[in-house]
């Protein structure tokens, strides 16, 4: 029912068995869009030298056009169409997001003969959706790399010597043997021996600490010097370690005071920059005439009038933030 929700909404779900699974790495296209903004610069420089008429090269003014034109076009679809579809998803669906904006005014720029400036504005924009989607990679990667700190089995001691178990059936009040160099794979008391641990991992201490019998260790953290039995204190799915990755997911998933401020915002002041918009291009040429350069003006509008910097800078931040802090421990 999940799924079929989210596909019912354009977007695309599946069940994950283990957590480390929902981390998929994001490759940016560099050569692609390189080429792409490339392409969109020379569409819009060839633009200028036409519509100023400027004599640089040895064509005819209708040819630049057409060049400039056709190179607008490879431009965009090198750049991909999700945001222009998703746009015009929620145009339908009545939602005025960042995406609409952006949707309108590339169509609306085509639409009146802006080839260039559609491409411009598609390019710039896929781009920096990629590298939002970059850095929350980042943040979500940092959540699989802590998990690595953990072993995923165990020596069990028994009365017939140890045995090799996987750390998920463990349960507390089992006895496990972890060797010098390994790191401890749940958390527990030392029942036998004593050590020194390197805790960075998990308190980012740097300092190596003394372990002895009663003490408590955590998962992920490392036996430096001895052999110790201990003392199973919680399952793996209790442990420090996977309640830090909690309450980093967690962290993630909610949204901080900022991020609800600007959804608001965004919510009433899109509605506004749409009615302005059609303002601009209806009443003035009114009074002044020029339909098509108020349309124009209108169209420009709904590009510079978006709040892209705020919109995506804020989950940028909160997932690089949260990036550094689950790296540093």
């Amino acid at each position: 029912a999940v799924i079929a929700a989210v596909v019912a909404a354009g977007y695309q779900a599946r069940i994950i068995a283990h957590r480390t699974q929902a981390v998929e790495d994001v490759k940016i296209p560099y050569l692609r869009f390189g080429v792409a903004l490339l392409i969109a610069f020379l569409s819009e420089g060839l633009d200028i030298i036409e519509e100023y008429q400027v004599d640089v090269l040895p064509l005819s003014g209708e040819t630049i056009a057409i060049l400039s034109l056709v190179l607008a076009v490879v431009a965009i679809l090198m750049a991909g169409l999700g945001t222009l579809k998703e746009g015009i998803k929620c145009l339908f669906r009545w939602e005025f997001n960042m995406m609409t904006l952006m949707a309108v005014a590339v169509i609306g720029a085509v639409l009146i003969g802006a080839w260039p400036e559609a491409a411009m504005v598609m390019v710039l924009f896929e781009i920096s959706e990629t590298i939002e989607d970059l850095c929350m990679t980042k943040a979500r990667r940092s959540i699989r790399d802590l998990m690595a700190f953990t072993p995923s089995s165990a020596q069990l001691v028994t009365l017939a010597g140890t045995e090799t178990v996987p750390v998920s059936e463990i349960a507390p009040g089992a006895v496990i043997r972890v060797s010098p160099g390994d790191r401890f794979p749940l958390d527990g008391k030392i029942l036998v021996g004593s050590t020194t641990t390197d805790q960075a991992n998990v308190t980012g201490e740097s300092l190596p600490v003394d372990k002895g019998p009663g003490d408590n260790v955590w998962s992920g953290t490392v036996n430096l010097t001895s052999t110790v039995d201990v003392t199973v204190t919680a399952a793996e799915a209790d442990s420090l370690t996977a309640r830090i990755i909690e309450a980093v997911e967690n962290a993630q998933a909610a949204k901080s005071p900022v991020q609800r401020f600007v959804d608001k915002f965004a919510a009433i002041y899109t509605p506004i920059v749409f009615v302005v918009a059609i303002a601009a291009a209806i009443i003035p040429p009114f009074i002044w005439g020029d339909w098509m350069g108020w349309l124009y003006k209108a169209f420009c509008l709904l590009v510079i009038a978006c709040p892209c910097a705020l919109v995506i800078s804020t989950p940028v931040t909160i997932a690089s933030a949260l990036g550094t802090a689950t790296r540093c421990g």
